[in-house]
């Protein structure tokens, strides 16, 4: 299933949320919450998953740490790896079957860096999922895996908004 973002229309500074508003697209720094909304599976009711995210860290790979990893499809070998980690808390009491989206990750120029694929999961980033009972108030860490080239660095992680005005979030990253 491909699934994409929704930014909640009604956004209060008070409860924390952040790159939300009209025109423009969102800026946050690392660590800021933002208040989400995700269109969920539809069978005969159409739910929508509702969380807070924030991307809390991007960190360069080391160089061994791919040392030894299968990378599949067209990855270059020359490319660098990043860890992007995102915190999701559940602000909703059902979330069965529910899991967060990756972000996507640019450059400092706004080229898209191309997401990992190996046949395991790296021991300094493990896909994390929901916790069995993840509910209304828990949090958990998920992280993901890009490739830029190794002159780029990561300039900015964006979660993609779906709908008429509403804005991608973005977290820039100095």
């Amino acid at each position: 299933m491909i699934a994409k973002w929704i930014v909640l229309i009604g956004c209060v500074g008070a409860l924390g949320v952040a790159g939300c508003g009209g025109g423009g697209t969102g800026s946050m720094k690392l660590g800021e919450v933002a208040s989400l909304a995700r269109p969920g599976d539809s069978t005969k009711i159409y739910k929508t998953y509702k969380y807070k995210a924030a991307i809390v860290s991007v960190k360069q790979a080391g160089p061994n740490d791919l040392k030894g990893e299968t990378l599949l499809g067209d990855t270059s070998k020359n490319d660098v790896a990043f860890y992007v980690t995102q915190r999701v808390t559940g602000v909703q009491a059902h979330y069965s079957g529910w899991t967060p989206e990756p972000p996507d990750v640019y450059d400092s120029s706004g080229s898209q860096a191309t997401p990992l694929v190996t046949g395991t999961d790296l021991p300094q980033c493990v896909e994390h999922r929901p916790p069995a009972g993840f509910g209304a108030g828990q949090s958990f860490e998920t992280c993901d895996v890009y490739l830029l080239p190794r002159s780029d660095h990561v300039g900015k992680v964006v979660l993609p908004a779906e709908g008429p005005g509403q804005n991608d979030l973005t977290w820039k990253i100095s």
